[in-house]
């Protein structure tokens, strides 16, 4: 029997394809030459479930995804001269080494046992076989691949003092190097990376990207390399080439097709001479920008700050630590009141999106245009809505109180741990207690926790004691669902269908949440993308009398709670409930703290 009508009468015998459309395809597979699975996957079937019921059938081991680049055997392949076109036409590749020193390789076609004897011969190492499907193989094989080059293009041949300006600006290892730093901004867009790091470390160069927050390593290259990698960026950023013992700032602007790109460039001195280490901030300058109903907000607090946007006058007040999403929900909302018949200016440090019908005004602290001389010139400009960068002192937070106390919308953020924080902050800035209660409208305090891969997310029944980690036992809900519509809204979750999930938590019913599983989408994290969780502080008439009696902030925190505020934590327990992260994302961005 040859192996297309094996496959078929598995596919027929698992039903796993419709009777009708596997006659068809192994009429196809036949008369073209073509492998049956190819055929179907090209017909819409699902490639690794096929696949895989192909290795159960066999009893081979089944992976898909592949491991990452991190973890794929380059060196050894670079340093055997491996032969890409002998594994793309027989669809193997090497993917880990293994202890007893063998390999593990993936192959695509478990049929072909004459490819892994002939890798066992080109490599002088006993192999080990695990299935695939053939567009993981494929990929693994081009990753492997392009890294190579990329180690190679960046192989010195250079002899002498490598810290020789004059040498490094005028070898030939110029272009190379051009190249190369260029790759590293392209592949970070695709990416969708937040920061580039290249440091030194023990004897090379180490690139990581982060990603949703994290920090991974992507490319490496010899130390040796580094002061030319580091002279290309400065050069670039507009940046002093021959300091090397001071840290420097600088930016660099270009595009990547349609995109515009403005990276904050940021070096310093590291170790006994070992040189400098670079961070790059990407800022995605292009003009698309995010809705309100984007950033994750339950639908009553997402009702609530639509109102408050609207106001004509106040303080609307966004906090959270660096890299929390801040601007970003500032843009949201500028974005949304946006109009012709609006005027409306913002003071930035930096521009990070150029907005259509905004007036943006960069600060630049070395000339003496700070956040409080924009706000002073603001004020003469007829503004109907200010946004300020941040509120750093009590300079700015005095004329902030003072354009919402004269008919104008400020907008702007403040860095606390919560919303109640945000209050004393202001206050131990000097800023008069009866005109925080005159001027503060809210108070959205934010973080930002990663979103599971829909591809590859795990179901899981949790048990009782994971879901109180963060508020979700069935007594402590039963409280929230007692609780009669208030300021904020409806009674739990903020009217999102997450109420839906904790009432059978309530009932004593079992429920399904989600943890990471790990494909080339995510690459193998888990997790793509990050979403809010926020804590909407409301300054009402209970908040404002505490504010006046100098409480502090956890007293003013429990008496938002009392009358119907969600904390972070709560805000994040609904999106585990509507399985969009995780328990330990949650925790992780609060600490811990309910």
């Amino acid at each position: 029997m040859s192996s297309a009508r094996y496959l078929a009468e598995l596919f027929r015998r698992r039903a796993l394809v419709p009777t009708d459309r596997l006659e068809e395809a192994l009429a196809a597979a036949e008369r073209d030459r073509q492998g049956l699975v190819d055929v179907l996957v090209r017909q819409g079937m699902d490639e690794a479930r096929l696949s895989q019921a192909v290795a159960q059938d066999l009893g081979m081991d089944f992976a898909d995804p592949l491991p990452p680049i991190t973890e794929l055997p380059v060196g050894l392949l670079r340093d055997q001269g491996f032969d890409f076109s002998f594994a793309r036409q027989r669809q193997v590749i090497p993917v880990r080494e293994l202890a007893s020193g063998g390999l593990l390789v993936a192959v695509a076609n478990p049929f072909d046992t004459y490819a892994t004897d002939d890798l066992r011969m080109l490599l002088g190492r006993e192999v080990e076989s695990v299935a695939s499907t053939a567009t993981a193989v494929a990929d693994a094989i081009n990753r492997i691949q392009a890294e190579i080059a990329r180690t190679n293009e960046l192989k010195s041949e250079a002899t002498g003092n490598a810290d020789e300006r004059t040498d490094l600006l005028e070898s030939d290892e110029d272009a190379q190097i051009i190249r190369w730093v260029n790759s590293l901004f392209v592949e970070a867009d695709k990416e969708r990376a937040s920061d580039i790091h290249i440091q030194p470390d023990g004897g090379q160069v180490v690139v990581r990207y982060r990603i949703d927050g994290r920090l991974s390593p992507v490319r490496f290259a010899p130390k040796n390399l580094l002061p030319s990698i580091v002279a290309r960026i400065k050069i670039m950023s507009g940046l002093n080439i021959a300091e090397k013992r001071l840290p420097q700032d600088g930016r660099i602007a270009f595009k990547i097709g349609p995109k515009e790109i403005d990276i904050r460039v940021s070096t310093i001195p590291v170790g006994q001479g070992a040189g400098e280490r670079v961070v790059m901030r990407i800022l995605n300058k292009s003009n698309v920008m995010l809705e309100m109903t984007d950033l994750g907000f339950a639908p009553d607090r997402l009702a609530i700050l639509n109102d408050l946007i609207q106001r004509p006058e106040g303080i609307l007040l966004v906090t959270g630590p660096t890299g929390s999403g801040k601007t970003t929900t500032l843009y949201a909302a500028l974005n949304k009141i946006n109009s012709a018949d609006i005027n409306i200016l913002t003071a930035e440090d930096p521009i990070e999106y150029d907005i259509t019908g905004l007036s943006q005004m960069q600060v630049n602290p070395k000339i003496g245009l700070t956040f409080a001389s924009c706000l002073r010139a603001f004020l003469r400009q007829d503004p109907d809505v200010i946004m300020v960068g941040e509120i750093r002192d009590k300079e700015t937070a005095e004329i902030a109180v003072h354009a919402s106390l004269t008919g104008h919308l400020v907008l702007s953020t403040i860095h606390t741990n919560d919303a109640a924080g945000a209050v004393t902050r202001l206050a131990e800035m000097g800023v008069e207690n009866f005109h925080l209660t005159s001027s503060l409208l809210a108070i959205l305090a934010q973080r930002l926790v990663r979103i599971l891969c829909p591809l590859c997310k795990v179901p899981y029944t949790p048990r009782e004691v994971d879901l109180a980690r963060v508020g979700l036992d069935s007594q402590r809900l039963a409280g929230r669902f007692a609780r009669e519509e208030n300021r904020y809204g409806r009674s739990a979750f903020g009217g999102s269908t997450a109420a839906q999930v904790a009432r059978r938590v309530v009932e004593g019913r079992a429920i399904t949440l989600y943890k990471p599983g790990g494909c080339s989408e995510c690459q193998m994290t888990g997790y793509r993308g990050r979403t809010g969780i926020y804590e909407l502080l409301l300054v009402t008439d209970a908040v404002r009398a505490l504010v006046l009696k100098n409480a502090d902030s956890p007293t003013i925190r429990r008496a938002a709670i009392e009358e119907g505020m969600d904390t972070l934590v709560d805000d994040g327990a609904r999106k585990v409930l509507e399985g969009y992260t995780t328990i330990e994302e949650v925790l992780a961005a609060n600490q811990g703290e309910l």
